[in-house]
């Protein structure tokens, strides 16, 4: 059975029990075994969670740790301490000790239970009159509260305000504006000078994650690939209005290029190409352009306006820009004259088509037009009055370059798009006129997307026009006295997920 020993005992303090003397050490904080009725006492006892110093043979060590009692052995060659009883079933966590928010069934004297409850650890200690689960830990008292934190200030480059602000000189990649409205952070985008291309990186009352909301030109709802969009387009120049800023796709094409007028002039090339939707073209062959962020506010909304065609042998126009904040499509390049003191260079969203000759006398071939680098292709050549099969050159289109005089002076095709649900070919090249030597009416056909084929004869003006707000190219006129096509109107179309 258990004995309590005596509380605070003093050094050389000594009890008798079941005839064996123990003396106690303060050193050690041990009672220790001196005398025995049965004989053979004398050794000592040690419960602590080390291994006593300078033990001698046969002393004894109770491992408070393990649960465990060892006795110091000396077997002739060496000494070491010896178990000399069997550690208890292990608990959840270890020896003999039990993890949980309820103590255990069943106990045993010197079982430990850690209480998930409290985050305490406790012993069931048997003592001369009963047992008892007892706490072995005392928790410490709560730590001081921590100073607080320095008050914060604003990191250099964040502009605060109401509406975007426009760097006036080039800007640093990565600098910053607070719309104070909505709480968004935004990160410009564009060092150019005079810029207002900010990206939303933050949510705020209607962040990254808020749908879109804005008005403005023909709204429609469509639902393509399982998502739901809301499409505004723009047939001519307005305003959008954007309630809450995010990310939009677009499509925006400029105005197609006029065509030369009286006998063997060029067509006029589309109008610029630009294209955000995920998995189309931009003109010119690149690839969809990076995500675009409209952030609150009203935007005008250019659409450009298709360039006039030139009147026997006078000089046609190129097609005017379309416009969707900082996204501008370029007018599609003039064809050019024959006629060198009208003559234009044909540059444009796409190159207009060249003329046969730049005047009559030159007897050389004359260069298509060259178009804005990722919004189209270049015109055709023309050739010279010496050639069999002379004449102007096709205007380039969105998808690709205008033909030659001598491959059949054909517009160039446009590109495809669903932008608003349908898929649609737009800014196709203008047809080119010319005649082969033995006379005959030589006409280019118009590229597919809006541009439109040459003609002859008087009475048919409206027919070499590039198709209405695809930005397609005009045909050019065979025959004297014969005005040259206009080019058709742009357009701007806008969409979001809702």
């Amino acid at each position: 059975m258990a004995y309590n020993f005596p509380n605070s005992p003093n050094n050389g303090d000594t009890v008798v029990v079941n005839g064996s003397t123990y003396t106690y050490v303060s050193a050690t904080n041990t009672w220790k075994t001196t005398a025995s009725s049965g004989g053979g006492g004398g050794a000592s006892v040690t419960s602590s969670d080390t291994a006593p110093t300078s033990p001698s043979d046969g002393d004894l060590w109770w491992n408070s740790a393990e649960a465990i009692m060892y006795v110091y052995y000396d077997d002739g060659s060496s000494s070491q301490w010896v178990s000399t009883s069997t550690p208890g079933p292990r608990g959840e966590s270890g020896l003999n000790v039990t993890t949980s928010n309820t103590a255990p069934s069943s106990p045993t004297a010197g079982q430990f239970w850690w209480n998930t409850d409290v985050n305490r650890l406790y012993i069931y200690y048997t003592d001369a009159d009963s047992s008892q689960w007892v706490q072995a830990t005392t928790p410490g008292a709560d730590g001081a509260d921590g100073a607080d934190g320095a008050d914060g200030v604003d990191a250099t480059g964040i502009t605060k305000s109401t509406s975007n602000p426009t760097k006036t000189t080039n800007g640093s990649l990565g600098d910053l504006w607070l719309n104070t409205t909505s709480g968004e952070m935004f990160a410009l985008t564009d060092t150019t000078a005079n810029n207002n291309v900010w990206i939303n990186i933050g949510e705020g009352v209607g962040g990254i994650n808020t749908p879109v909301t804005a008005s403005g030109g023909t709204e429609t709802t469509i639902t393509q690939n399982s998502i739901n969009y809301k499409v505004h387009t723009f047939t001519s120049s307005g305003t959008f209005t954007v309630t809450q800023g995010g990310e939009i796709e677009y499509l925006v094409i400029g105005g197609g290029g006029g065509a030369s007028g009286r006998d063997i002039g060029g067509g006029g090339g589309a109008g610029g190409y630009r294209c955000n939707v995920t998995g189309e073209s931009s003109g010119g062959g690149a690839n969809s352009e990076p995500v675009f962020n409209l952030l609150p506010g009203t935007y005008t909304i250019t659409v450009g306006a298709g360039g006039a065609g030139g009147t026997d042998g006078g000089a046609a126009s190129p097609g005017t820009n379309s416009v969707l904040s900082s996204i501008t499509a370029i007018g599609g390049g003039a064809g050019k004259s024959y006629n060198a003191a009208v003559s234009n260079d044909g540059a444009g969203g796409s190159g207009g088509g060249a003329a046969a000759i730049d005047s009559i006398s030159s007897g050389t071939n004359t260069i298509g037009g060259v178009a804005t680098s990722n919004q189209g292709f270049d015109g055709g050549d023309g050739l010279d009055i010496s050639q069999t099969d002379y004449g102007g050159g096709g205007g380039g289109g969105a998808g690709a370059v205008g033909k030659d005089a001598g491959q059949g002076k054909h517009g160039g095709v446009g590109v495809e798009s669903s932008i608003d649900g349908t898929p649609t070919y737009r800014a196709g090249g203008g047809g080119g006129a010319g005649h082969r030597t033995t006379g005959s009416t030589q006409l280019g056909s118009g590229g597919t997307g809006g541009g439109a084929a040459a003609t002859a004869g008087a009475g048919v003006d409206s027919n070499r026009n590039g198709a209405t707000n695809t930005g397609g190219g005009a045909g050019a006129a065979r025959g004297t006295s014969q005005t040259g096509g206009t080019g058709g109107t742009g357009i701007v179309i806008i969409r979001y997920e809702i």
